[in-house]
């Protein structure tokens, strides 16, 4: 099984994050763009992934989940890791042998 994000049209565009630090006071940057996930629902569900800068930000389409994207956290669990690396879906399966 395979997941898979989405991009969506007029839902794309990343946005910035800022503030102050509350423990160090210095101020702080990120940015995050929102994404669809299917997982199964009538629906997809929306969520945000984080971005090193706005210039990354992944076009509309329909994208792979990269296995580079998971870690196994203190627990023993797998979870994502703190960056999502999506793959375009026709790259990830038009393979040539």
């Amino acid at each position: 099984m395979k997941l898979i994000i989405e991009v969506i049209e007029n839902h794309n565009v990343p946005f910035e994050i800022s503030g102050v630090g509350k423990t160090s006071g210095k101020p702080y940057s990120f940015f995050k763009q929102k994404c669809y996930a299917h997982i199964g629902g009538a629906f997809p569900v929306e969520f945000e992934i984080m971005l090193d800068d706005a210039r990354n930000a992944y076009a509309v389409g329909k994208y792979e989940v990269d296995a580079k994207s998971f870690e196994v956290d203190a627990r023993g669990n797998i979870s994502f890791g703190r960056t999502l690396v999506l793959l375009r879906e026709e790259k990830a399966f038009n393979k040539v042998a």
